[in-house]
């Protein structure tokens, strides 16, 4: 047996690489969980933006002002909870100031 197999097979040297692993794997994890909420804030986002078009042939100023709120209360959130509550409600206002209430409320 040479010096670094006795070393790998060490005690210490198995707990160090234990909590080397699970650190690695949080990172990993937390790495995952931020994706998810940049994708949901997305879509939130996209869902103000087309549900509105929808509902209401409106000017592409006031668009553009709902989609800057929408922007700015959205990504502020990283609730993945909240944020599918968020689109659910966006999604079933029936007009702009129901939109509004909804980013406002958050």
């Amino acid at each position: 047996m040479d010096r670094h197999e006795i070393l790998r097979e060490s005690p210490a040297y198995q707990w160090i690489l234990e909590e080397g692993r699970e650190i690695g794997r949080k990172e990993g994890i937390e790495k995952g969980r931020q994706e998810v909420v940049q994708a949901m804030q997305q879509a939130a986002i996209c869902t103000v933006v087309v549900h509105l078009a929808e509902i209401e042939k409106l000017a592409r100023a006031k668009i553009t002002a709902l989609d800057e709120l929408a922007r700015t209360k959205i990504t502020a959130l990283d609730d993945l909870e909240c944020l599918q509550r968020l689109i659910i409600d966006l999604s079933i206002s029936h007009s702009q100031e129901e939109m509004e209430r909804v980013l406002h409320s958050l």
